[in-house]
């Protein structure tokens, strides 16, 4: 017969301790998370860079494959979708099926949206080997009362610049 000393306290943390403990930084990060993504400035700001990325790989790409490529915006001005001359989609960047970008399907742009186009009265940008057509103009992007500008320079060759407040 074994005798057992019950007089200390076991010192070990339970399977129950530590699911608790995962649940409450689980849900802090979550609410974390959504209020960082919340903010007007960086949801819009990550709008326009994308927006700004995008149209860069596109112009390189009409170049290298010497092809012709057309960014078209939305009549919704929910987003954005790169097509071939054919007017069919093309394969987006590395692990990307196209460049096809509709901010209201995505949680982390939802409320973004592309407002006014100074684009020469079209809806569209075409990139082909010798340049884009228009090479200058604006994209205005919203998120709520908040409004970034993406100046379309065409010196020395047509390029995406940085978002204007």
């Amino acid at each position: 017969m074994t005798n057992v000393d019950n007089s200390k306290p076991r010192s070990t943390i339970s399977l129950l301790h530590l699911m608790l403990v995962l649940s409450t930084i689980s849900i802090l990060s979550c609410a974390a998370i959504l209020r960082w993504f919340g903010r007007a400035d960086i949801t819009l700001d990550s709008a326009v860079s994308l927006l700004a990325e995008d149209l860069r790989h596109v112009q390189a790409r009409a170049l290298l494959e010497n092809a012709e490529l057309q960014v078209v915006f939305f009549e919704d001005g929910g987003g954005y979708e790169v097509l071939n001359a054919k007017g069919q989609p093309i394969p987006g960047p590395i692990g990307t099926p196209s460049y096809l970008r509709r901010y209201d399907a995505d949680a982390v742009f939802a409320g973004v949206m592309i407002g006014a186009l100074d684009l020469g009265g079209a809806r569209r940008i075409r990139y082909t080997p010798s340049g884009a057509t228009p090479s200058q103009g604006t994209i205005t992007v919203a998120f709520g009362d908040d409004v970034r500008s993406l100046a379309l320079s065409g010196d020395p060759a047509p390029t995406a610049l940085a978002p204007q407040d």
